[in-house]
Parts: structure tokens; sequence; C-alpha cells
């Protein structure tokens, strides 16, 4: 059954996933790239431009299917080697505000709030 997710990372961040063919969640973390299976579909959502820079982007990036099922381990310094997943990125996707699809929950609370986790899994509707 083909599942429907949303990561959480920085603009530059997305790009660099999209121009490579992967994806890296929560970090470099390998448990939350074990959840998704090929044939998921993965959207980025882009709270900043870059990671530490109080520039907000606030949009959906990048959105893409889960191409395998292999994880690996990446290594981008000596001392960090995250783990990756590959992708297959749609190349001509545009950004789209939050706020153009944003609402409050049944509880009242904003979306914008439910981005705090890294990734989040949806349900087919909410896709």
């Amino acid at each position: 059954m083909t599942k429907y997710w949303i990561g959480v990372a920085s603009l530059n961040h997305v790009m660099g996933g999209v121009e490579g063919g992967f994806s890296q969640l929560c970090h470099g973390k390998e448990a939350p790239l074990k959840r998704m299976k090929p044939g998921d579909w993965l959207v980025y959502y882009s709270p900043k431009r870059e990671l530490g820079s109080e520039e907000k982007c606030q949009c959906f990036t990048a959105i893409g299917r889960v191409k395998g099922s292999d994880i690996y381990p990446f290594a981008m310094t000596e001392t960090f080697i995250p783990y990756r997943k590959d992708v297959d990125f749609f190349p001509n996707a545009k950004e789209v505000p939050l706020h153009a699809i944003s609402k409050l929950d049944a509880r009242g609370k904003n979306t914008v709030l439910l981005f705090d986790m890294g990734i989040l899994r949806l349900i087919r509707r909410s896709f």
C-alpha cells in the first residue's frame, strides 16, 4: 500500500537532495527512511531557506517518489555520516506556500505547528 510523507528540511538541504536524487531526514537518521517504501510519495516542507538562518520559506518545496528500498550511509564529513534513500523527484515542481493550503485542525491549531516533527505520514485524501 502506497504511503504519503512530508519531510521537513531547509530549502538549501532539500535542493541538494533533489539535485542528488536522495532523501535525508531528521538530520540523517536512519529510522524515518526505514518507514518509507518503494513507490511511496514524499513532499518536502521547508520552514526556512537555510539551516540556521532566520529567513523564512514556509513552502512545500519538492515532491518525488521513493525509488528503492536501499538505505545507505553517506560521509559528508569525517564526523557526520547521515543515511540516505534514493527518491525520484519531479524536476520542475513549483514552491507552494503553506498558507495556500493550511487550515485549522479539529482542535483549532494551525497545521504549521505540526511540522516540528521532521517527518509526517499523511492519509491519501490529505495528499
